[in-house]
């Protein structure tokens, strides 16, 4: 169960996102937020930018809290991204930092770690 707190920031962001005024830059960083909270609208635009861009935006590379994300209604989020992990074309050697293979992995990764902690 999500704390109150938790509940009322993520309702709060969650229209903040979903204002059709806000920019594109700060829906990022609010999507960033609501991940980190736990909201999978936040979650989904994120995953929505590697499914378009199929790769890494500059923007969300780096570390992308998903501690709060539910781990298997993000995985189900990943699910038909992970042609970007194994498909060979999408490998580019020298820029791995923005790959889709790079952040999916580490995505991946932290969904493992929440795992082995309960």
């Amino acid at each position: 169960m999500i704390p109150d707190h938790r509940v009322d920031a993520i309702k709060s962001l969650t229209n903040a996102f979903l204002h059709f005024k806000t920019n594109e830059d700060v829906k990022i960083e609010v999507a960033k937020r609501l991940a980190d909270l736990g909201g999978l609208p936040g979650f989904k635009f994120l995953t929505g930018l590697i499914r378009i861009n199929k790769r890494s935006p500059y923007s969300i590379q780096g570390h992308l809290s998903i501690h709060n994300v539910d781990t298997s209604l993000g995985l189900v989020e990943l699910e038909d991204l992970m042609y970007l992990v194994v498909d060979k074309k999408y490998d580019d050697e020298q820029h791995f930092h923005d790959t889709a293979k790079n952040i999916l992995t580490g995505l991946l990764y932290g969904f493992v770690e929440k795992v082995k902690q309960t």
